[in-house]
């Protein structure tokens, strides 16, 4: 009985890392991702730090990524601003694959 209390422990354990890698992984994309749209925008530094933190807020409301986007859409328009949507999901996918890059380390 101890062996099987150990493994689910262990499989809590993997579960709660995963959950914890995943989280970081979709907020460090977030972040990566408001930052590209205020370069792309053209705004200073002090808005660009806020458009990805509005980003990453954006992103921890839940969702999928057609979610986000439209939030990210709706965060950008009051700037006189669009993103065409293929442009943005293109972008979301390749962060999120250099992103899983680094935390999956050196090959």
């Amino acid at each position: 009985m101890k062996s099987f209390d150990e493994r689910e422990k262990s499989q809590e354990a993997k579960f709660a890392f995963d959950r914890e890698i995943a989280f970081k992984i979709a907020a460090r994309r977030n972040k990566r991702l408001g930052l590209w749209l205020a370069e792309r925008l053209g705004l200073p530094d002090a808005a660009a730090a806020a458009l990805a933190a509005e980003v990453v807020a954006a992103g921890l409301a839940g969702g999928d990524d057609a979610a986000l986007s439209g939030r990210i859409q709706a965060l950008i328009e009051p700037l006189g601003a669009a993103v065409p949507e293929a442009e943005l999901r293109r972008q979301m996918a390749g962060l999120l694959e250099s992103v899983r890059a680094e935390f999956s380390g050196p090959a």
